[in-house]
């Protein structure tokens, strides 16, 4: 899916591989994955595309799309000011990535994910 239709087409695949390393015994995990700005934001333009195609549990896909559209709105809003925002835009972008935060957070009971972002003045 990433391939032909996020990052590329059917007629003009792209090459993208998802880094797997091996773990403890036959099991295998995602490596650290190193994604350009560019290709970032089509992915995350795309996510729920991957949402639908990878989560079957209805609640766990409900809050992966609310937290992706959260993610999505702060990071509209440091484009569209080009990290000099408002104080109304700091607020409104403190707002939604603790939304993202909170939601990821609470699907996975741990403090496992970490957001650095600035808007600067």
């Amino acid at each position: 899916m990433m391939n032909r239709k996020i990052l590329g087409k059917e007629d003009n695949v792209a090459q993208w591989k998802l880094p797997v390393e091996k773990g403890k015994g036959e099991r295998h995990q995602i490596g650290m994955i190193n994604i350009e700005n560019y290709h970032g934001q089509i992915i995350m333009s795309s996510f729920e595309k991957l949402i639908d195609q990878c989560i079957a549990d209805e609640v766990k896909k409900r809050n992966w799309r609310y937290a992706t559209s959260h993610y999505n709105g702060a990071m509209k809003t440091l484009q569209k000011r080009g990290g000099n925002c408002t104080e109304q835009e700091k607020h409104q972008f403190q707002f939604l990535v603790d939304r993202v935060y909170l939601t990821l957070q609470s699907m996975y009971g741990k403090d496992s994910f970490h957001l650095v972002t600035y808007c600067g003045s």
